[in-house]
């Protein structure tokens, strides 16, 4: 039974002072990390023209959900509706020939690679089982052989490479090991979290190094033109690493895609508010590309992130967040947390109040709102709550109410399009602090 914590309401008003940082790093222009809340170990695929993250969920229940974009810009969650799995590690997901789409994780505890098998991106999910020895499993279909691939480590953290049985008309179509090996190669500072690319004739063995606890975990690399091996470092390592003069700390376990011929890296960083650290890490993307010879430039991660609206074919810039930068006031706040936090457009900060409390934003002028959304830092977490709406800041209505029944952060908020100046958000109860990332309004 999931208890729910009670506490004290502090009545004393609370408004947000002067940003704990250097102001620069809160500008709005800022895309990294591209999702609220504290996930890991992304895994990036495209579905039926929707891109789709799936990741570890940092918190202590770590709820299977995935995030959900068409345009990689505006990001939904949603729980992939598995239960009863507590330590539920890197997932990554692919589409098989027979239309099913197979999950595969790491068990935290166990060290080694379950699968569940479904009937959609998001499930519903029937567990399968144990099918690999191997940790941070990321799947890979090779595009020259179409063979489905396991990048994974050994117990002794070394990079080792699996073969699934990839003829769906097979017994133990992508459940059976068919071939295995430890790949041959130097893999200096090997931790963790690899992951398989393929690119004009070259397979790149990508994996973390150093330890996800340290601020100097990273993202090296090697290369071969035998899937199998031997591998050759690359002589450009680190690829990817900290930036301390930009808050960014711990860069790694990472993924790849491309978009028009373009490549990006998506990766978690440890939250700089925490530091070092293997527990509190948001999700970012940054650009990713090659030299002539085929091998890959270091990576600048940035606090800017990417501008997907000028990429992706069609593509609209991302919605207009109109409490962007507006009088906020809360009660209470808790520590360094400032409820300005909660409208710099910034997942890289949020506020955070006691067990219950208030945020309200002061829009400057009537709005006519369709959209408001919360978006919170521990999202399976239970909730008791109210998003409210005024004109005059005295005479509120409900927008929505989830104040009579818990339910985990993540539950769809249902819209409806009215009229407004202020927007509020009232915590009743619920586990751990009121936090929010940011209090969006469209």
């Amino acid at each position: 039974m999931i208890k729910i914590i009670l506490s004290t309401f502090v009545f004393a008003l609370s408004i947000a002072g002067s940003f704990a940082q250097d102001k620069s790093y809160f500008a709005s222009k800022n895309k990294n990390p591209i999702l609220p809340g504290h996930f890991a170990d992304p895994s990036i695929t495209k579905f039926d023209g929707k891109y789709y993250i799936y990741s570890t969920t940092v918190s202590k229940f770590m709820e299977p959900m995935v995030w959900v974009s068409s345009d990689l810009q505006t990001w939904e969650i949603q729980s992939l509706g598995i239960t009863g799995e507590h330590l539920f590690w890197a997932p990554s997901v692919i589409k098989g020939d027979d239309n099913k789409f197979y999950l595969f994780y790491s068990n935290g505890y166990d060290f080694k690679c379950h699968l569940y098998i479904g009937q959609s991106p998001v499930g519903p999910w029937e567990y399968y089982g144990l099918v690999d020895q191997g940790f941070d499993l990321e799947i890979f279909r090779d595009p020259v052989t179409s063979k489905v691939y396991g990048a994974t480590s050994n117990p002794a953290s070394r990079p080792r490479l699996v073969e699934f049985e990839s003829n769906p008309k097979a017994v133990g179509y992508m459940t059976k090991v068919i071939r295995e090996m430890n790949l041959k190669g130097h893999f200096f500072d090997y931790s963790e979290g690899a992951y398989l690319l393929y690119r004009n004739g070259w397979y790149y063995l990508m994996f973390s190094g150093g330890r996800c606890q340290t601020e100097d975990y990273k993202i090296n690399y090697a290369r071969s033109k035998n899937i199998w091996g031997p591998y050759e470092d690359a002589p450009n390592n680190p690829l990817l690493t900290k930036n301390p003069e930009k808050n960014i700390f711990g860069p790694g376990h990472h993924s790849v895609f491309s978009v028009n011929s373009q490549y990006f890296v998506v990766y978690h960083r440890q939250d700089f508010n925490h530091y070092p650290t293997c527990g509190e890490r948001q999700i970012c993307i940054d650009k990713m590309e090659f030299d002539n010879d085929g091998w890959i430039k270091k990576i600048q991660p940035t606090n800017e992130g990417v501008d997907f609206s000028t990429i992706l074919p069609n593509n609209k810039p991302a919605p207009i967040n109109l409490a962007f930068g507006k009088k906020v006031t809360s009660n209470p706040t808790t520590g360094k947390f400032n409820a300005e936090f909660a409208v710099d457009q910034n997942y890289a900060t949020y506020w955070r109040g006691g067990g219950s409390g208030f945020l309200s934003v002061d829009l400057e002028k009537e709005y006519s709102i369709t959209k408001i959304i919360p978006r919170f830092m521990s999202y399976d977490y239970f909730l008791l709550y109210k998003i409210m709406y005024s004109t005059d800041n005295q005479n509120w209505k409900v927008y929505y109410d989830q104040s009579n029944v818990a339910l985990k952060a993540f539950t769809p908020i249902p819209h409806q399009a009215v009229k407004a100046r202020y927007v509020k958000i009232d915590f009743i109860r619920g586990e751990g602090n009121a936090t929010l990332s940011e209090l969006e309004v469209y």
